[in-house]
C-alpha cells in the first residue's frame, strides 16, 4: 500500500469519526438526527394541539372563575371550592381537582378546535354568574373608615358607645372620666349612667347585628367570600361596629371596580 493510499484511508476514518461524534452530540442536545425523526415529530405535534392541552397553555382562569364553575355546574358549595384547580382542558371537557376529588365539566357541543377555548370558558363563566346570581366584581380588599372623615367619626363614636355606655361607674363621681370632664355636665353623666346599658344592648347591638348579617350574606352570596376569608371578617366586623357607613364604602368599592372593568373593555 502506498503512502497516498494510507493517507486517504486515515482521512476517511477521521471524517467518519467526526460525523459519528456530531450524531452523538445531536442526540445529547435534543436535536433531531434524521429526516424521519423530523417527520414523526411533525406528525405528532398537530394531534396534541387539537385534542388536549395542559393547564400551562390553557385559557387563563382566575381562581374565582374556577370556583364559580364548580359551584354552578358541579353543585359544590362556596366552602368546598376554595382550593379548586383546573388540571386539564380538551375539546370535550374541562377537568378540575377540588378537595382531593376530580370533577369534569363537559362542553356542549364539543369544541372543534382549542382555539375556541377562550370564548367558551368566558361564556361558561357568564352563565355561572347567572346561575349563582353573583356579581362579577371580586372583593379582595377592605376599605377602612379613615378614607372619609364622616365615616371615621361615625366609627369612632359607635366604638366609644360600645366601650363606655354599658358601665355605670364610668359616668359617676370618682371615675377618671367624671373627675376630669363629666363633672362639668353632671346631667349628661347621670343620663348615660341611667340609659347607657339599654342603648347598647337593646338598640345598638340588635340593629348592628342585623346590618352585619346583611353585609356577611352579601359578601358570600354576591361576591363568593366566606368566613374563611379575612376580607369577609374585616367588612362584617366593621359593619357591626359602625353600621351603614361600611355598606356605603362597599358600594363605592364595587362601583369603582365596575368602572375600571368597563374602561378595559373600550
Amino acid at each position: 500500500m502506498t503512502t497516498a493510499q494510507t493517507d486517504v484511508q486515515v482521512n476517511s476514518k477521521k471524517s467518519q469519526h467526526v460525523r459519528q461524534g456530531h450524531h452523538v452530540e445531536a442526540r445529547r442536545s435534543g436535536r433531531c438526527c434524521s429526516p424521519a425523526h423530523h417527520q414523526a415529530h411533525e406528525r405528532r405535534s398537530p394531534g396534541l394541539s387539537e385534542t388536549s392541552v395542559t393547564t400551562a397553555s390553557a385559557p387563563s382562569n382566575e381562581p374565582w372563575q374556577i370556583r364559580r364553575y364548580l359551584e354552578a355546574y358541579s353543585s359544590k358549595s362556596v366552602f368546598q371550592t376554595r382550593n379548586a384547580q383546573m388540571t386539564d382542558i380538551s375539546l370535550n371537557e374541562m377537568k378540575f381537582l377540588c378537595n382531593g376529588q376530580h370533577h369534569t365539566i363537559v362542553f356542549d357541543p364539543p369544541m372543534k378546535s382549542l382555539r375556541e377555548a377562550r370564548e367558551r370558558v368566558v361564556q361558561l363563566d357568564k352563565n355561572a354568574l347567572q346561575v349563582l346570581d353573583r356579581s362579577d366584581i371580586v372583593i379582595d380588599r377592605y376599605v377602612p373608615p379613615t378614607v372619609k372623615l364622616g365615616h371615621l367619626l361615625n366609627f369612632s363614636q359607635c366604638l366609644l358607645c360600645y366601650l363606655l355606655l354599658p358601665h355605670q361607674w364610668i359616668w359617676q363621681p370618682g371615675s377618671p372620666l367624671y373627675d376630669t370632664l363629666l363633672y362639668r355636665i353632671p346631667a349628661f353623666a347621670r343620663l348615660n349612667a341611667l340609659v347607657g346599658w339599654w342603648v347598647v344592648f337593646i338598640i345598638m347591638i340588635p340593629i348592628h347585628t342585623f346590618e352585619a348579617g346583611i353585609m356577611g350574606r352579601r359578601l358570600t352570596k354576591k361576591h363568593g367570600l366566606t368566613p374563611l376569608d379575612w376580607v369577609w371578617w374585616a367588612w362584617t366586623a366593621s359593619c357591626f361596629v359602625e353600621g351603614i357607613t361600611s355598606m356605603w364604602r362597599l358600594d363605592a368599592l364595587v362601583q369603582g371596580k365596575r368602572k375600571e372593568k368597563d374602561a378595559k373593555k373600550h
